[in-house]
């Protein structure tokens, strides 16, 4: 399977051995794969009276591979960033000014917070024991925690750090230096 985050708040999901292709709903933030057969997105829950200001509420939704929703659920604020960890069943998520958390995803019951208001991009690393943020320029700095003590962990100071990722076998973090 392949996942394609599309400009227009869309994403399409293609089987490579079928070349079938299915469109998800509308989706602010795509999330990626849960597991081999879902994938998670998060979506701002719109006010019914464009009058209002947006609700601070967004709507999680699994999916399945056909494209169709399997569970929904809202969650406060408005979620900018969102990172599956399907290996460990872990879910990163940063709701707007508040504090990023991460997620067990078979429960949706929060496992841990880490203490950043910011971070345009989450990454986890050493299979799952640590997540990474990192911020666009002068937003911030990439930061790492192990999520087992919520201690910071040591690494150059990097201004920014957007974009980055992490290795596949999690131990090897590239970022980008803002300056």
């Amino acid at each position: 399977l392949l996942a394609l985050e599309t400009k227009h708040f869309s994403t399409i999901m293609l089987r490579m051995a079928d070349r079938q292709r299915c469109d998800l709903p509308r989706t602010t933030v795509f999330g990626g794969f849960i597991a081999p057969d879902r994938v998670i997105a998060a979506d701002w829950d719109l006010p019914k009276d464009p009058a209002f200001q947006p609700a601070t509420v967004s709507l999680m939704t699994t999916y399945g591979t056909d494209c169709r929703p399997l569970q929904t659920s809202k969650y406060l604020g408005h979620v900018r960033a969102l990172e599956p960890y399907a290996p460990a069943g872990l879910l990163a998520l940063n709701p707007e000014q508040e504090d990023i958390r991460v997620l067990a995803v078979d429960k949706t019951a929060e496992v841990g917070r880490l203490p950043q208001s910011s971070g345009s991009v989450l990454r986890f690393g050493a299979k799952g024991r640590i997540l990474c943020k990192a911020d666009m320029p002068g937003r911030g700095v990439l930061a790492c925690w192990e999520l087992g003590t919520g201690e910071r962990v040591v690494h150059p100071e990097l201004i920014g750090g957007a974009p980055m990722d992490v290795s596949s076998d999690g131990t090897v973090v590239v970022a980008t230096q803002g300056d």
